[in-house]
């Protein structure tokens, strides 16, 4: 009978201890569940933080890269400017490079400004002996029509000291024509040696009256104007030897008559060539070209 009950008792005590198991397994198995998910929660949490670290380490490690290349470049700029003053302590900084150019500048405009100066007083005297010429030349040319002894070529003296020499187309050109008279070459022969030997600008003008143009030969009085100017040019130039750089030719047309064109007379005193002995010198002269 003991036996039996100690092994009842055993039995009793052995399912009991197997229940009491039990009963811990059933109220252990939510906590471990728990502690699985914590666990797993920091897992994915440490894996995210390991991430983020590493993204920024593939940022920084190129700009780290950059600001030290930066740093080197200009540290080697530093060292060698470092090293030319060194090697040449004589060598001028910036602020001696802009007072040289500076220095230069003002040299240079100091220059200029006398340069103008004494070209502006040489043209002056030029002009002041021009100007005591200009009686000389005109009593020559007086004297040159008076040999000639013709009443239609005229000398007169302007407001500014120039001298006109107005020569009528009828003792100049032949009639309907552009050739120049024999009368008209012994003049411009005699005038070639006063305007040689004188520095004076010569202007050749030509003019016209009023009346219709052939114009089968000239395409207008203005052409006609400026052929008559420049035939005087070119005799005085190719027969009389006077220098082509002091000529200016021009043309005026019908535009600038010395009478009314109501008659003949007064139209073949509007048909002439004035020649313009001027008191200015020629620039070609004053610069010496």
């Amino acid at each position: 009978m003991p036996e039996k009950d100690e092994n009842i008792n055993g039995d009793l005590i052995s399912a009991s201890t197997a229940t009491e198991a039990d009963n811990t397994q059933h109220q252990s198995g939510p906590r471990a569940n728990t502690a699985a998910t914590n666990t797993s929660s920091l897992f994915s949490e440490h894996r995210l933080h390991s991430s983020m670290a590493e993204n920024d380490h593939l940022w920084s490690s190129p700009w780290a890269n950059l600001m030290m290349v930066l740093f080197a470049i200009l540290f080697l700029m530093i060292s060698l400017q470092a090293q030319q003053t060194r090697t040449d302590p004589t060598a001028p900084t910036t602020t001696q490079n802009h007072d040289e150019v500076a220095t230069i500048a003002s040299d240079t405009n100091l220059n200029l400004d006398a340069t103008a100066s004494n070209s502006n007083n040489e043209s002056s005297a030029l002009d002041a002996r021009t100007l005591a010429l200009m009686p000389v030349i005109l009593a020559e040319i007086k004297q040159y029509i008076q040999t000639l002894g013709g009443d239609k070529i005229k000398a007169t003296t302007l407001v500014d000291h120039s001298i006109r020499i107005s020569l009528s187309g009828s003792v100049l050109f032949e009639s309907d024509s552009t050739k120049i008279t024999d009368q008209a070459r012994n003049f411009l022969d005699k005038l070639s040696v006063t305007l040689t030997k004188n520095p004076q600008q010569i202007h050749v003008i030509g003019h016209t009256d009023d009346q219709a143009v052939d114009l089968a030969r000239y395409p207008d009085k203005w052409a006609l104007s400026l052929i008559r100017a420049s035939t005087v040019t070119r005799y005085l130039i190719n027969q009389g030897k006077v220098e082509p750089y002091k000529f200016t030719i021009m043309g005026r047309s019908e535009y600038e008559p010395v009478a009314a064109n109501l008659n003949e007379a007064a139209r073949a005193m509007n048909r002439r060539v004035d020649i313009i002995v001027s008191r200015k010198t020629s620039r070609t002269v004053e610069t010496g070209l």
